[in-house]
């Protein structure tokens, strides 16, 4: 407070000094609001994108299993095939 009472003792030059520093610590307090918004709104975009990479990684799993059952099903019909066209042309013989 005596800080406040010094500044005014100096007239219209104390009282824009006071203004200034009201000023910057105004501006302060608004800079660090919007600073913690940005940093919550980055922490939040990277827990959904951790979480997406979580649920594209289960999804990948699945995918790879379905295509081996596929890859492995499309040999055992073409090794069926081939022993059938074997077999029909040892018949022939």
């Amino acid at each position: 407070m005596e800080a406040l009472n010094g500044l005014v003792e100096y007239g219209i030059l104390g009282m824009w000094t006071l203004s200034l520093l009201v000023s910057n610590h105004t501006m302060r307090k608004n800079f660090q609001s919007r600073y913690d918004d940005l940093n919550k709104n980055v922490v939040d975009t990277l827990k959904r994108n951790y979480e997406l990479l979580q649920q594209n990684r289960e999804d990948h799993k699945e995918i790879m299993v379905k295509l081996d059952e596929g890859l492995e099903t499309m040999k055992q019909k073409y090794l069926e095939e081939k022993l059938r066209a074997e077999f029909r042309s040892k018949e022939k013989s």
